[in-house]
């Protein structure tokens, strides 16, 4: 059973932890962090976060090119977080470079996925010279333009598309021309990421102090993802989109297989029997996780948690190091993956369909159902907001701010993504029918999963461990066919 968890490192403690915290070591610190760099790096993001960060956007980098609704979506969500802003607009400059190269793929979102790790080249000179020194201080604006000039084009687009009604920041002239002044930039880019003072400092007072604070993380991102392929010895090129899968996939096989094999520890996951599956660094998810932010339901966070699970299933089989398996989710922010992983065809068992198994114990065994909306009816109660930036805290709800539901979420879910559906998820489905699975069992009943098995189920509650209570409000994640186009 391959035990998925948010957080490797969080799951031992004593000199088990510590053993296992150094192999993510490597990852972790950046060697040119000294007292001669331009700021304090002790209190920042870690190269492993800015890397997973970067992949997080890649694909949504095409998604946003002809779907209004996703570049609302991306804006809104980067609106939530006050670290790791800059790493995602690096993300979406790549994947929108790699998208145009056509020698990686048929569609954008193939070149995207494959292309973004051949882009060494390009990271190098923005973020280094020819001796493979960083750039110094006074030129380093002028290195990464191409990255400005592309998050000009974002900003435009989100001030025409999702501020449009508000005319204090309007840039459009009523004949259509654009006045995008300094002063209007600094306000759109302060908008989208917050504050980028280093060393803790206050927010930069003018646009010429904050662009250089942006332009010193879009460097730390290029040295990050250089730093980190030195150490993953088992690909070419960087470790993103398709290599990156390849990287974390084989480091936590061999993590499994090298240490938590050999680790006492307090618990029955022995990386053996029970391997596990560190959910830490899969883009668009360990991150939100360990910062307390929302783990949105956008459909490429679903295709990284699949390909990396999946790539991980097909090393660890390969190598004999696992047999048939099944799988758990082990913390609440994983049960949404759940149904969408029974519809590949993954037996997934986790605390909601537990109870399912448990209830066939008594004389009425459940059968969950999905939460549907129409017109937003039923209604939904408002969100619990927290202020919490003072002493006492400050809590309160706004009708504006209903909760999230099944319904709301499926429509993030498809917001510009229907290539990655169509392009990558039903490829990883064909490859998912090659991994040997194990028949979830209840004394010697053959306990179903799957959605059919929901819908055959329908007048035997407790036979399926079909989670639906837990999916999105949804006909498909994944279609049957393998049609596309660009």
């Amino acid at each position: 059973v391959v035990y998925l968890t948010a957080d490797a490192c969080g799951f031992y403690s004593g000199d088990a932890q510590t053993t296992v915290s150094e192999e993510y070591a490597p990852f972790m610190d950046r060697p040119w962090n000294s007292n001669e760099w331009h700021f304090n790096l002790n209190g920042e993001v870690s190269m492993f976060d800015l890397v997973a960060r970067v992949n997080s956007s890649i694909l949504n980098a095409v998604g946003i090119k002809s779907d209004d609704g996703a570049l609302e979506d991306i804006f809104e969500s980067l609106l939530e977080i006050s670290t790791g802003s800059t790493s995602y607009l690096v993300g979406l400059f790549l994947g929108d470079t790699a998208s145009q190269m056509r020698e990686y793929g048929e569609t954008s979102i193939e070149r995207a996925w494959i292309g973004c790790s051949h882009l060494t080249e390009l990271i190098q000179g923005m973020a280094q010279n020819d001796d493979g020194k960083p750039h110094p201080k006074d030129v380093i604006i002028e290195k990464v333009a191409p990255v400005f000039e592309y998050i000009e084009s974002i900003l435009l687009r989100i001030d025409n598309v999702y501020l449009g009604s508000l005319p204090r920041h309007k840039l459009w002239h009523p004949d259509g021309t654009v006045n995008f002044t300094e002063e209007s930039e600094f306000r759109m880019l302060a908008l989208l990421l917050g504050n980028p003072g280093l060393n803790g400092n206050p927010p930069p007072p003018t646009y010429k102090e904050f662009k250089l604070d942006v332009a010193l993380r879009i460097q730390d991102t290029f040295l990050s993802l250089l730093e980190v392929r030195k150490h993953a010895d088992n690909i070419t090129g960087l470790p993103i989109g398709v290599s990156y899968v390849e990287f974390l996939a084989s480091f936590l096989a061999n993590l499994n297989r090298n240490v938590l094999s050999t680790v006492e520890a307090s618990h029955g996951i022995d990386g053996k029997t029970f391997p596990l599956f560190d959910c830490r660094y899969v883009p668009g998810f360990g991150f939100a996780v360990a910062n307390s932010l929302t783990v949105w339901t956008r459909m490429s966070n679903y295709h990284w948690m699949s390909a990396i699970l999946l790539r991980f299933s097909e090393i660890m089989q390969e190598k004999g190091w696992m047999g048939a398996a099944a799988y758990h989710m082990e913390c609440t922010e994983l049960f949404s993956f759940t149904p969408f992983f029974h519809e590949m065809g993954i037996p997934v068992v986790d605390g909601v369909n537990g109870v399912l198994i448990a209830s066939r114990l008594t004389d009425a065994p459940m059968r969950f159902v999905n939460f549907k909306q129409k017109n937003n009816e039923p209604q939904t109660p408002s969100a619990l907001v927290a202020d919490v930036s003072e002493d006492p805290s400050s809590y309160y709800r706004d009708n504006s701010m209903p909760l999230r539901t099944p319904t709301l979420d499926s429509e993030v879910y498809e917001q510009g993504m229907y290539k990655v559906k169509r392009t990558l998820m039903i490829a990883d489905k064909k490859r998912w029918s090659m991994i040997k699975l194990a028949q979830p069992l209840y004394e010697d009943f053959k306990l179903l999963y799957g959605f059919k098995s929901y819908d055959q189920s329908r007048f035997r509650p407790g036979d399926s461990i079909y989670p639906a209570s837990s999916a999105l409000d949804i006909g498909k994640y994944v279609d049957d066919d393998d049609d596309d186009d660009d």
